[in-house]
C-alpha cells in the first residue's frame, strides 16, 4: 500500500498521487518533516481495492444504511475510524468500474480511483494490518447500487469531502439554491468548489455550471436600491464563515493551554498583541509557535527589526528543530539544515532597523500574493523611527487592524512595555500607545517572569490573556517553564518556594 502525509485530512503537497510510497525511510522522513501529521493511503484499481467509508455524524447513520447490503462489520477488512464510523475494504472487482460517490446512501461514500482514506495512527486503528491479498469481494447489491445513475449528495459536507463522481451534481445543486436567492456568481461557486470538492472541479466546468443555472429566473426578489450594503448581500460570506468551523475556531498553536483560552486557536482577521519585559522569553515562545505552524506547512511572513534573521531568528528555529544549540555547535550537517530551510514556507522582510509603515503594507501585499495569511511583526517599536510618537503608533495600529479584517489575515505583534518596577503587573496601560492599541487589538497577551521568595527571576513564565474580543475566547492565565538546554517549554503550576511542578493532564504537553 502507498502512503502520503496529510494534515486535517488534506494532503500536505499537491503531488500526493505520484509521490505516495510504501518506502519506510521516506515515511519516517515525512513524519519528521511534518510533526503531528497523519498518513493516508491511496485507493483504486492500481492498489487492488476500494473502500466503503461509513460515517455516523450530522444526524446521519451510515451504519443503518449498511442494512440494505447485509454487510458484516466484524470482518478483518473493517477498521474503526476516529469519528465513530468505519473503513470497509473490498477487493477491486474484475471487469467492473467502481465510481467515487459521496452520499450514494445516507452516510455512505466510496473511495476509489483518484481517492484516498486517512489511516491516522495505524498502530491504534489497525489499518496497517489490512491485508490486500485476502480482502473479500464486495456484495453484488453494493456494486449495483454504485452503478445507479442517480446519486443522493449529502446535504452537509466537510471541506474536501465531495470527490470525483459527485462534484458536478453537488455544485449544480448549490448553484440552484444560490440562483433562487439571486446570489449566484462565478466567484461564489468557485469558492465553494475550492472548499468542498477534492480535487476541485476545473474552473471552466464551474463557469459552465454558472452559465447553465444562471439562465433560470431567480424568482421575484424584493427590489432594493443599489449602492447600499443590504443584509441579504452578506448571506454568502456569512454562511461561508459560519460553516467553516476551522475558520471560526482558528488555527491551533500547538500549545493546549493557549488554544483553550482562545477557544480554538489564532483566527484570520484578528490582531494579537504580546507585551513582555526584556529577557522574558517572548521571542523564544514565538519561535516555538511559529515552528509548529511551519511543521504543518503553513506559510508565514516574519518582519524582524530587533532580531537579525540570519544571526538570531533562523539559528533559534534550527536549535529548536534539531534540539541542538546552533550557536554552540562546532560542526554542522549542511544537507539537513538546507532541507529544513527549503521545507519551511517562511519569508522575511528585507532590511534591518526601522520598517516604515508605508513600506510594510506593500510587503504584506506581496506576501499575500504568494498565499501567506499569517504575519509575525517582531517588536513594533523597533520598526518605527520614533517609538515615542504615539500618534504614529495609533495610526499604524489602526491600519494593521483594518488590514487584518479586509484581507482575512492574522497578525502577531510584539509591543515593548514602558519601564516597569520589579513585580509590577503588565497590562494594557503598560504599553506605549496602549489606549490606541487597545482599541484595535483582538487579543492581548502579557508575559512575565515568576519571581521566587528572594525576588529573583525563575525560569517560569506567566502567560496571561488580558483582553479578547471573540466570544469563543476566555480570559485566564497559565504558566510555562523554560528549559534553556532544549529551548522548549512545558506547562507547570508554580508553588510557593519558587520551584515548579509539572501539570498533570492534557495541558502538561511539552512543546518541541
Amino acid at each position: 500500500m502507498k502512503y502520503f502525509p496529510v494534515i486535517d485530512k488534506r494532503p500536505v503537497f499537491k503531488e500526493w498521487q505520484t509521490q505516495a510510497t510504501s518506502d519506510a525511510a521516506a515515511l519516517h522522513a515525512w513524519a519528521d518533516a511534518y510533526p503531528g501529521c497523519d498518513f493516508a493511503r491511496i485507493t483504486g484499481e492500481s492498489q487492488g481495492f476500494f473502500v466503503l467509508d461509513v460515517d455516523n455524524k450530522n444526524s446521519v447513520s451510515g451504519t443503518a444504511s449498511l442494512q440494505e447490503f447485509d454487510i458484516n462489520l466484524l470482518g478483518d477488512n473493517v477498521v474503526n475510524t476516529r469519528g465513530g464510523g468505519y473503513h470497509i475494504y473490498y477487493k477491486w472487482p474484475k471487469g467492473r468500474t467502481v465510481p467515487q460517490k459521496v452520499g450514494f446512501r445516507p452516510g455512505l461514500d466510496t473511495r476509489a480511483n483518484g481517492g484516498y482514506v486517512v489511516a491516522y495512527d495505524v498502530a491504534t486503528t489497525g489499518e496497517e494490518q489490512v491485508a490486500v491479498d485476502s480482502l473479500p469481494e464486495a456484495p453484488a447489491s453494493l456494486l449495483s447500487a454504485l452503478e445507479e445513475k442517480k446519486t443522493v449528495v449529502a446535504t452537509q459536507v466537510e471541506p474536501g469531502e465531495v470527490m470525483e463522481g459527485g462534484r458536478n451534481h453537488y455544485l449544480t445543486t448549490v448553484a440552484g439554491r444560490l440562483q433562487r436567492a439571486n446570489l449566484l456568481t462565478q466567484e461564489a461557486l468557485m469558492s465553494i468548489n475550492e472548499r468542498d470538492c477534492h480535487p476541485p472541479l476545473d474552473d471552466q466546468e464551474v463557469a459552465s455550471i454558472v452559465n447553465s443555472v444562471g439562465r433560470y429566473d431567480p424568482g421575484n426578489p424584493v427590489a432594493m436600491p443599489e449602492g447600499l450594503l443590504w443584509a441579504k448581500d452578506l448571506l454568502t460570506p456569512m454562511m461561508n464563515y459560519l460553516q467553516d468551523k476551522d475558520l471560526v475556531k482558528g488555527e491551533p498553536t500547538g500549545l493546549d493551554a493557549m488554544d483553550a483560552l482562545l477557544g480554538g486557536g489564532k483566527r484570520l482577521g484578528e490582531l494579537d498583541v504580546t507585551v513582555g519585559s526584556g529577557k522574558t522569553g517572548k521571542n523564544t515562545l514565538w519561535h516555538q509557535l511559529l515552528l509548529h505552524w511551519l511543521g504543518k506547512n503553513i506559510p508565514i511572513a516574519y518582519a524582524s527589526r530587533e532580531l537579525s534573521p540570519e544571526t538570531e531568528v533562523l539559528p533559534n528555529l534550527l536549535t529548536i528543530f534539531f534540539k541542538q544549540n546552533m550557536l554552540k555547535a562546532t560542526t554542522y550537517d549542511m544537507p539537513k539544515i538546507l532541507a529544513a530551510l527549503e521545507r519551511w514556507r517562511l519569508v522575511f522582510s528585507p532590511g534591518y532597523g526601522s520598517f516604515p509603515p508605508e513600506e510594510m503594507l506593500p510587503w504584506m501585499d506581496r506576501c499575500r500574493a504568494e498565499g501567506i495569511r499569517h504575519f509575525f511583526i517582531d517588536h513594533l517599536h523597533y520598526c518605527l523611527d520614533d517609538p515615542e510618537d504615539f500618534k504614529l503608533i495609533s495610526n499604524f495600529i489602526r491600519k494593521l487592524k483594518s488590514y487584518c479584517k479586509e484581507h482575512s489575515v492574522h497578525i502577531d505583534l510584539i509591543v515593548q512595555p514602558k519601564v516597569t518596577q520589579p513585580g509590577e503587573r503588565l497590562s494594557l496601560n503598560s504599553m506605549r500607545g496602549g489606549a490606541s492599541i487597545g482599541q484595535a487589538l483582538d487579543n492581548l497577551w502579557t508575559l512575565q517572569r515568576v519571581r521566587n521568595e528572594q525576588g529573583d527571576n525563575t525560569n517560569v513564565m506567566e502567560v496571561r490573556l488580558e483582553a479578547a474580543r471573540s466570544k469563543m475566547a476566555r480570559l485566564g492565565t497559565f504558566y510555562l517553564e523554560y528549559n534553556p538546554d532544549t529551548m522548549s517549554f512545558r506547562e507547570v503550576i508554580p508553588v510557593s518556594d519558587g520551584d515548579s511542578q509539572e501539570t498533570v493532564g492534557a495541558h502538561g504537553k511539552r512543546i518541541n
